[in-house]
């Protein structure tokens, strides 16, 4: 009679370290298909963060870059969110900075590229948290030095109405011990946003809204940069540093 304790030969061969190796080289295999698969057509527009490659808004994303990094190397950010992520290229460049970095996105293609990446990133100060923030998740995220909102406040405007997006951005810096860095779309953004009209420029409304939300914040400016409007003409947006006292 059988033990019914004792392993199968299959299950001990399955165990083995060979096996092991062999799984890990098909899910290897399988997590670089997968990685093309799904940035063939859809919306991958920060360059690849393994390769600095592609990416539909790549000559922004690494102009944002050269405004961030020094920011943050000067308030000696150790620990940093970015919200809405996408591929993980901030996150990326963050961790690669020495800074430990969680990059947050709720879109399940851009969020399997992240995890792809952060498992491939050395040294392991990456991580990726699958998550849609809302008025009702954001509590759950932690606080850190830095917190990136890039491209995502219009949205939330465009889901949840103004005074949420503005809820949910007050929340957010609550949680920037140092700095939080923000960019929004603006007048390129069609009816549906239900934007406010960002008068006399989107500079200054955007500044003073930002002053008015995030109580305390020295508000910096930090250029404007390419992006590209909802039906795919280019534009520019504000990118704004906003830094605890």
């Amino acid at each position: 009679m059988t033990n019914p304790r004792r392993p199968s030969r299959l299950r001990t061969i399955l165990r083995s370290s060979a096996a092991r190796r062999s799984r890990r080289s098909v899910d290897s295999f399988l997590d670089r298909l997968r990685l093309r698969l799904d940035r063939m057509g859809l919306q991958g527009y920060q360059p690849n963060p393994l390769v600095d490659k592609g990416g539909e808004r790549a000559g922004g994303t690494r102009t944002r870059w050269e405004q961030i990094a020094p920011l943050v190397a000067d308030l000696k950010v150790a620990s940093a969110l970015d919200v809405g992520c996408n591929s993980g290229w901030f996150t990326y460049k963050l961790a690669d900075a020495g800074i430990a970095t969680i990059g947050v996105e709720s879109d399940p293609p851009m969020a399997r590229t992240s995890i792809y990446v952060a498992r491939r990133a050395r040294p392991r100060r990456m991580g990726l948290l699958f998550l849609h923030v809302d008025a009702t998740t954001v509590d759950m995220l932690p606080e850190v030095d830095c917190v990136l909102f890039l491209s995502v406040w219009h949205h939330m405007v465009r889901d949840s109405g103004l005074a949420t997006a503005d809820g949910i951005l007050a929340s957010l810096w609550g949680k920037a011990r140092k700095v939080l860095v923000f960019d929004t779309g603006e007048a390129e953004c069609t009816a549906e946003f239900h934007l406010p009209e960002m008068t006399p420029t989107p500079r200054v409304w955007l500044e003073s809204q930002l002053a008015e939300v995030c109580t305390g914040a020295e508000i910096r400016n930090l250029g404007r940069h390419a992006a590209f409007a909802p039906d795919g003409t280019k534009c520019d947006r504000e990118l704004i540093a906003l830094v605890r006292s």
